[in-house]
């Protein structure tokens, strides 16, 4: 069943939150355990060219409403300063697309690191058929984290089927998130079940340069080096 799941989400490509940049680029799957050949870029495709399916300073308080406790938050990755967004997850995706898909049913999602929304809310995606999950979240980080001469300053979550507290973009009172602390819970794209999880650069947070958006292996090597196919923690 793990295989199968992590190999349609690496069939269908649909995972973006807002509108990605070209090129998008889509994947044949080629039937070794979680390995892909990469194909020659093509232009963008909008959801409905998709193939079916086969089966950042701190927040202060002016800006920023207090932490609600939401319950239970998850636990530590291995790069130990985040936390866990999906647990019992399946690292999956394919090379190239603009940010990590995590497989597995309907699951609870927490915030990797002590944030600010942006928003969580319906839409920010360009999925919106009868299999896409509506509801996305955008985290402006505390602390933003080194990456190759940059910083990650963002991470967004998408395809999620519910959502802890909503938050339109437009709310003048930012609400502030703590490490682990829960988000709301993972959806579909395109009727597979996962979340997709993307990490942006230097506040660069339209998605129209390549430049600012780390893809799917960097998102694993963030996130403390995870390969495709491993089983995120439990907790």
């Amino acid at each position: 069943m793990r295989r199968l799941l992590l190999s349609l989400a690496v069939a269908t490509g649909a995972c973006a939150s807002e509108p990605p940049p070209p090129p998008r680029v889509y994947l044949p799957v080629v039937r070794v355990p979680w390995l892909v050949k990469t194909a020659p870029p093509k232009p963008s495709a909008s959801p409905s060219e998709v193939p079916d399916l086969v089966v950042p300073p701190a927040p202060t308080a002016s800006t920023s409403e207090e932490p609600v406790s939401l319950g239970p938050r998850s636990g530590s990755l291995r790069a130990l300063h985040l936390r866990n967004p999906m647990p019992g997850g399946i690292f999956a995706g394919y090379a190239g697309d603009t940010g990590l898909d995590l497989v597995g049913s309907p699951r609870a999602v927490y915030a990797i690191a002590a944030a600010t929304v942006d928003y969580a809310e319906k839409g920010h995606t360009r999925w919106t058929g009868p299999k896409d999950s509506p509801y996305c979240v955008r985290l402006t980080l505390d602390q933003p984290i080194a990456w190759k001469g940059k910083k990650i300053t963002h991470a967004y979550y998408a395809h999620l089927s519910a959502v802890a507290f909503e938050q339109p973009e437009s709310a003048k009172k930012k609400r502030h998130v703590e490490p682990g602390e829960a988000l709301g819970t993972s959806g579909t794209a395109r009727g597979v079940p996962h979340l997709h999880l993307g990490l942006l650069l230097d506040n660069e947070v339209e998605q129209d340069d390549w430049t600012f958006i780390l893809r799917e292996g960097e998102v694993r090597t963030a996130l403390g080096g995870y390969t495709n196919g491993e089983v995120l923690p439990k907790i």
